[in-house]
Order: structure tokens, then sequence, then C-alpha cells
């Protein structure tokens, strides 16, 4: 072939003319000329000076378009849908392989944001300082979490792999460290910087998710994946109780480093789902230079930021943000409140507490019937009267994912007023009720994340996940903060103000049902102009 006939087969693949191609202009020919017929022929090697000649424009440019052609991976991404490495063309028995470990790894990091609740007192007594303090050990565990979803460098140059395989160390390093110190200060600092690095494995567990699992059947993943954050938060009160009562309390933090190493040998055998660094694995085209420019890219700080422009997943993450708050308000400061009202020790504290992990998760069961028994079958009989079934299809609406958040806002203002108010009655209904309030707040979180995740696309969708995220993390080292000290008030007046909150809320999903579809469609005629 010769090189006028590969400039000419190059030219002409759509991609490069919609993109980067230099139209060529033919110069005029009179009717009467006869066309000139071009033969094949072998192409020689140019001398020195025939390549520096105006003559030798032709081979140069068409050198350039080769390898503007071999940049864009014309190929890998025109078939990236038929590819095997494709996460999404995975074997369902390797992609549940995955899933389960991002979620065991998250519901390890929300494990240690709680893993302390019960060890304030005995952290207050042996460091000589005040119940404030010593609770800064589980806030400023939250607030690492903000810190790092917003300083999280972005995976499109380091890949997700690398990421887990170089934040997972550091979280065990700063986890070790915070069971060793005895200083309040190196335990809050080292706690910071611990929630800190976790931040990253908690977004790349969402992200990575939404890379293996197609749009059609990610709805059971997304929410076992949100679940963990809460039944890990409320299970990590559990584990600090077990363990403050037979042993030390350092040992809460050693045995989150136990879980966090079991875990981590198996990401060595995960395989990368990002799609920009499989693609550049398969060309060997992976640099150092390329590795850190993802340190300083600040496009990836503007997509976490996203959230404050969308209206409708700003409403989910401040109603999400409120329920976090409760719920690390509730572990923080209820241990105090069972002990004077019960003389519970700090092992019948966290068997109560083991009332709302079961709580979040028969709120995950319920997601998942709701979804196989009745959201699918009603959602296909619609579509097939509409004969619009297409999937993933705009049909049904993202408002359908609202029906069980509409009673959970219920369930949890009822469950705020009686877990207020019948403290000193007997504890089974203390217990009922924070399992209530543990059901409500699981359904309201996996039901709004699954609303704006059919309300975006992904990659706005992860932007919107990390959002959300933050919000949650910072409500709760606000609540969990300042909630010992407002529960002095008394538990009833005290659960109360949250209850109240929990009401203004509370309208939020009736508000995204009623008025979703015309925001949306605001939204739409928005982007398209």
């Amino acid at each position: 072939m010769s090189q006028g006939q590969s400039r000419d087969e190059i030219g002409s693949h759509p991609l490069l003319q919609s993109g980067f191609q230099t139209p060529v202009q033919t110069p005029s020919r009179d009717a009467s000329t006869p066309p000139v017929r071009h033969t094949t022929t072998t192409p020689t090697r140019l001398s020195t000076n025939q390549r520096s000649t105006p003559d030798s424009a032709t081979p140069q440019r068409s050198l350039q378009l080769q390898e503007k052609a071999y940049e864009h991976d014309l190929h890998a991404h025109l078939h990236w849908t038929i590819n095997p490495r494709n996460p999404k063309n995975w074997t369902i028995r390797k992609k549940r392989m995955h899933t389960l470990l991002f979620c065991a790894i998250s519901w390890t990091i929300m494990l240690g944001a709680s893993s302390l609740t019960l060890a304030h007192n005995v952290i207050m007594d042996e460091m000589r300082t005040s119940s404030i303090v010593s609770v800064l050990s589980t806030s400023l565990y939250l607030l690492g979490l903000v810190l790092g979803i917003l300083g999280t460098p972005s995976a499109d140059s380091m890949g997700r792999k690398s990421m887990y395989i170089i934040s997972a160390p550091l979280y065990a390093i700063f986890i070790l460290a915070s069971g060793l110190t005895k200083s309040i200060s190196g335990l809050a600092i080292c706690r910071l910087l611990g929630g800190f690095v976790a931040a990253s494995l908690l977004q790349l567990g969402y992200a990575s998710i939404l890379d293996i699992w197609p749009a059609e059947k990610r709805v059971v993943p997304i929410a076992a994946y949100t679940s963990t954050v809460l039944v890990g938060s409320t299970l990590g009160s559990v584990l600090s109780g077990a363990i403050v009562w037979r042993q030390h309390w350092r040992w809460t933090q050693f045995a989150i480093l136990i879980l966090s190493s079991l875990f981590y040998v198996p990401m060595f055998f995960t395989d990368e789902t990002l799609k920009t660094m499989i693609l550049r694995k398969s060309r060997k085209e992976t640099s150092q230079l390329s590795l850190m420019r993802g340190f300083f890219n600040n496009e990836s700080l503007r997509l976490r930021l996203i959230l404050f422009s969308e209206p409708l997943a700003l409403l989910c993450g401040v109603l999400n943000a409120s329920h976090c708050g409760v719920l690390f308000a509730i572990l923080t400061a209820f241990p105090d409140v069972l002990s004077k009202a019960h003389n519970f020790n700090s092992g019948a504290q966290g068997l109560v507490f083991l009332a709302m992990g079961i709580g979040a998760l028969l709120a995950l069961a319920m997601e998942l019937c709701h979804q196989q028994w009745c959201y699918k079958p009603r959602a296909f009989s619609v579509n097939e009267k509409r004969k619009t079934w297409i999937p993933p299809s705009t049909l049904p609406p993202p408002e359908w994912r609202l029906w069980l958040a509409l009673p959970a806002s219920a369930l949890n203002i009822a469950s705020l007023f009686i877990l207020g108010w019948t403290t000193h009655r007997h504890w089974m209904v203390t217990v009922i009720a924070m399992a209530i309030y543990a059901f409500g707040t699981s359904l309201t979180t996996v039901s709004t994340t699954l609303y704006v995740l059919e309300c975006f696309d992904s990659p706005r969708n992860e932007a919107m996940w990390a959002g959300s995220s933050m919000l949650m993390f910072a409500s709760g080292f606000a609540f969990s903060l300042f909630s010992i000290e407002e529960l002095k008030l008394g538990p009833g007046l005290g659960m109360s103000v949250y209850a109240i909150l929990s009401v203004l809320f509370g309208l939020i999903p009736a508000g995204l049902y009623i008025f979703g579809p015309a925001l949306r469609k605001r939204r739409k005629s928005h982007d398209s102009k």
C-alpha cells in the first residue's frame, strides 16, 4: 500500500474527520482532462535533501495522522463493548468477588469510624482529659473522611487498583499508630490522617462498582455498598463495647488493623476496572509522569463539588447528612445514657447497638425484595404497554425509587421521639427504637442513592456520591462532637431536637417525588442549551 493510500484510509475515518483532521483540498480539473490513474508503487527511501523539500509534506502528514490514530486507539474504543478486558464483560462470579471485596473494605473503614465510641470514658480517665476532647478521636476520623474526599487525587492517571494498593497500607499504618500512641493529641492526629487516607478507598469502591456492573444490573451492588456505611458504623460500636469490656481499648484499633490486613491481600489479585487505564496498559504507555499528573489535577476537585450545582442531588445529600449526623450522635452520646439509666456496662451497651446493625440489614433485605418483586415487575409491565423498553430505559421515572423513602421518613421521626422519651423505661423499648431508626435511615439512604443514580450519568454520578458522602461525614463530625453536651439537657429534649430536624428534612422525599420530574426536565433543557 502506498503512503498516499494510507493517508486516504486514515483520513476517511469518521472519528478523525469529526475531531482533528484538516480537510485536503483537491485541485479542480477540467472536464476534458482525463482522470489520472494512481498505480501502486513501492515507496522509496527519501534522501536528506528530499525530506526538507515541500514535496515531503504529504508523507510527514500521513505519519502524523497515523500517530494521532494510535494515540486515540480507535480500534479499542470502538470495540470496547465487546472487549474481554471490559469489566462489564467479566463473568458473574468475578464481578461478585470484586464487589464483595469492595463492600468488605468499606465496611471495615466505617467499622473503624465508630470503633472508639464506647471507649471515650476510658480514654478520658487514662489520658486525663475532658469528655469533649476524648470524643475527638471519633469526630476527627469523620473530618478526615471529609478532607480526604476533597484531597483525593483522580484515579484517571494512576488507576483504581494502584490507588487501592497504595492507600490501604497507609491506612493500616495510621490505625496502628492510633493504637500505640500514649497522648490524646497523637491519637487525634492519627485518627484524622487515617480517615483522610480511608476516604479514597470509599470513593474507589463505589466507582469500581459502576465500572463493573451495567446500568440494568447495578441496583443490588450499589444498594449493598451503600448499606455498608450504616452497618459498619453501628457494628463498630458493638466491637468497641465487646473489646473495652474484656480488653484494653487499644485493641479496638488492633482489631481494625487485623481486618484491614485480611482484606488487603486479595487486592493484589483484583483487576483494573478503569477504562482509560486498561487501554493504556494494553498499549504499554504508562509512565511516571502520567502517574503523578493526577495529583496536580484540579478537575477531580471540581467534579466533587458539582453536587452543589444540582438541586436534586443536593437535597438528597442534605437528607442523608441529617440522618448520618443523628446516627453518630446516638452512637457517641447514648453509652452514657444507657449507663446512667440501666447501669449497663460497655459489653451490654454494645449489644444494644447491635439492634441498629440488624435494623440496617433488614432495610437492605427489604430494598432488595422491593426491587425484585415490586419494582421490576411493575416497571416491565409499564414499559411493555408503552412499547419503549430498551434497557437501560428512562422508564419508569427515577421517582419510583423514592417509594420506600416516604414511609421511612415517618419511621425516623417516630423512633427518635420514642428513643428520647422512653429511655428510663424498659431497655427493650430503647432497643426497638434504635432498630427502627436504623431501619428507616438505611431505607432512606439507599433509596435516595438509587434515585440519584438514575437521574445522572455515570461520570457525574461518581461525583454526586462523593459530594453526598462529604456532607454525610461532615454532619457526623459536627453532631458527634456536641452530642454529649447536648444530651446533658436530658435524652427527651435532646432527641426531640433531632426529631424536629427530621420532620423538616423528612419532607424532602415527598417534595422530590412531586416536583422531581419538573426539576429534571428543567435541568435537561438547561444542559441542551
